[in-house]
């Protein structure tokens, strides 16, 4: 039968996007070189640093012949993923943020989980044309010892969104790819297409990703909230630029949840927040997390609950 037979072992590439991270690329490429699984590579694409990125990167690449670097001019961090993924050669892709680590195990974990999922499918014979996207849990590096150790999401039943914590296959990243440069981040296009262009994803309980949290994030976090709002009114453009890129191949009720989606960021850049909660279409875990966000008193609220994103 199709769905028993052996299949060739997926390499996984590494997706880094770097700038200004001497301090802690070194240990997220060391988290790599001490993967139990060897069947990786690593793409680091710095961001125009300034600072010692580079010379680490070419350390690490001149040991390892599976890690490569280049440089980019600048364009931002989702510009350096695209540089990244248009150079990488894996059956599976992975973000790796520059100041985060993986746990020994997490390659092993991802490959094993996909080859799973491709014999479920019996499609051993052709596994590279299974679209598949794996969510795993995180867990927090910080220095603040109320928060390090801390794995999300909490109950083993979820697993987290955020973009260093999954991996998918290249049938779903040529789907995913090219990010719009000019959104701040990866992880909103990456939900929105998981959710709206898959349809279904595997989660699972392990943890993947050793998150750090630290003053340098890209989200503005324990800051004033002015700062902490423009960054999510950027990040919140990926629901529209999705809308426009995607929106005629949605079925009805996937279009209309995007669009509400677009609705309630608008009321939240707006600081309506009382609206917020009566907005059509929501989660009540993102109602509540629009409406936290919605003004600088929730916001203090928000951040006083010990929240991370």
């Amino acid at each position: 039968m199709s769905g028993t037979r052996p299949i060739s072992t997926p390499r996984v590439s590494y997706l880094i996007a770097a700038r200004n991270e001497a301090r802690f690329l070194g240990a997220a490429l060391q988290s790599l070189v001490a993967q139990t699984h060897g069947a990786i590579e690593a793409i680091v694409v710095d961001d125009h640093s300034s600072d010692p990125t580079v010379a680490i990167a070419q350390a690490f690449a001149d040991q390892h012949p599976w890690i490569q670097v280049c440089r980019s001019i600048g364009r931002g961090k989702v510009a350096a993923y695209n540089e990244a993924y248009r150079r990488s050669t894996g059956a599976l892709i992975a973000f790796l943020g520059a100041d985060d680590e993986l746990p020994p195990d997490s390659t092993t974990t991802r490959i094993e989980a996909y080859e799973r999922h491709v014999r479920r499918q019996g499609k051993a014979d052709n596994p590279a044309q299974v679209p598949w996207l794996l969510r795993g849990r995180l867990q927090v590096i910080s220095y603040d010892p109320r928060r390090s150790g801390r794995i999300l999401p909490r109950s083993a039943r979820r697993s987290n969104p955020s973009g260093g914590a999954g991996t998918f296959s290249r049938a779903f990243a040529e789907r995913l790819f090219p990010i719009p440069e000019t959104l701040p981040s990866e992880d909103a296009w990456l939900t929105l297409c998981s959710d709206w262009l898959l349809g279904e994803w595997q989660g699972i309980a392990d943890v993947l990703l050793h998150y750090r949290i630290h003053e340098g994030n890209t989200v503005p976090r324990q800051r004033a909230f002015a700062p902490f709002d423009a960054y999510l009114a950027a990040r919140e453009r990926a629901a529209s630029l999705f809308l426009d890129q995607h929106g005629p191949e949605l079925d009805p009720r996937g279009r209309r949840a995007v669009e509400q989606l677009v609705a309630a960021y608008a009321l939240r850049q707006r600081h309506q927040s009382l609206a917020l909660l009566v907005a059509p279409g929501l989660s009540w875990r993102t109602r509540m997390r629009l409406f936290l966000q919605s003004s600088p008193p929730l916001y203090r609220l928000f951040l006083a609950m010990g929240r991370i994103s």
